[in-house]
This record gives structure tokens, sequence and C-alpha cells, in this order.
């Protein structure tokens, strides 16, 4: 597998405290950077390190999106959570992108105007799965298999989770396709990647 693999600490003698802004953003872009061609990649950083801003610089080492970015939570409060903080982050870095929070069937949010169509769509791991489920949805099946996408919080797909086959088989599929994902949490599980 093309994998690769970044862990940040945060609490040994590398960084003892939270690097300054110049120091992370440079950390952030390194990350980036190490991640060129990788098909899967797992960052496993403390909260306030800039997941979300990592996965922005992470994006723009793709070449030219085929679609949409998904940004994918476990749950809806993480995802309406992720979602703010991309609008704060792409203000931040003066990205003009549109972004769509799709929470299981419905737009609550979104900055473009048609329904699962914007740059970024922000949504939870139901959305992504339940075409599998619904011969109805292949237009967005395509979507998930050819964009990348970015994972939130995958630790909590882990063994143990009912979605674990789910998502080992979702993560395998786009590695085969060619898309790159890209999984984030503060607590990594190296076991979904390794099976």
């Amino acid at each position: 597998r093309d994998m690769s693999f970044f862990d940040i600490h945060m609490a040994d003698n590398q960084f003892p405290r939270l690097p300054t802004t110049t120091d992370r953003d440079a950390i952030q872009q390194n990350i980036a950077d190490g991640t060129a061609g990788a098909a899967i990649t797992e960052l496993k950083a403390p909260p306030g390190f800039g997941k979300t801003r990592t996965s922005f610089r992470w994006l723009s080492t793709l070449s030219e999106s085929k679609g949409p970015v998904f940004f994918v939570a476990p749950r809806n409060s993480v995802a309406e959570s992720l979602y703010e903080d991309i609008i704060e982050d792409m203000g931040a870095l003066g990205l003009n992108k549109s972004v769509e929070l799709f929470l299981t069937g419905e737009v609550k949010k979104q900055t473009g105007d048609n329904q699962f169509s914007s740059d970024l769509i922000v949504t939870n791991i139901d959305s992504i799965l339940s075409p599998f489920i619904s011969h109805g949805k292949l237009d967005r099946l395509l979507n998930i298999f050819k964009s990348p996408m970015i994972i939130d919080e995958h630790h909590e797909f882990a063994t143990g989770s009912a979605m674990f086959s789910q998502i080992a088989t979702l993560i395998t599929a786009r590695e085969r396709a060619g898309s790159p994902t890209l999984m984030m949490s503060a607590t990594p599980i190296r076991q979904l990647l390794d099976d």
C-alpha cells in the first residue's frame, strides 16, 4: 500500500508545547509535501495543532480534483463543528470555495448554489455510505470514489465499530480508484489501514 503516516507529538522533547504559528505553518506544509503521491495518509496531531488547515495544504499538493472534496465526520455534531472550522480557516487562508454541509439526506448550510455540487462537502459517514445501498444515488457514489476525501476523527471507525468493515472497504476501493484519502485524528488507529 502507498501510505504515509505523520504523528505529531506535543508532550515530548520535540514539541513540549504547541508550536508557534510560524513553526506550525512550516510543519503543516512539510506534512502536506510529504504526502505527495500517497494514496492514503494518516495524520495524528493533538487538538489545536491545525489538522483542518493541514488538510487544505494537503489538498493543494494534489493534482486537479475530479469532483468535490469530501470532509467526512463520524457524527452530525462533528460535521457541523468541522463546517464552521472550514469556513473560518478558508477566510483566514484567503480561499474562495463553495462549501456545503450535507447531513444524511439534506443540505443544512451551503455557500454555493446547487445541492451536492459545492467545491467542499462536509458530511457525516452515513451520507457517504448510503449510496452503497441505494441505487438512486449512483451519481453521488461516483463522486465519492473519484474525489479527494478527508476523514476526520477516523479513530471512531476502529475495530469493534459497526462501520469498521464498511470504512475499510471504502478506503481500499478509493485507493484502487486512485483517489487520495487523508485520515485525521488526535487518536490514531492503524488497524484501519493495516486491514
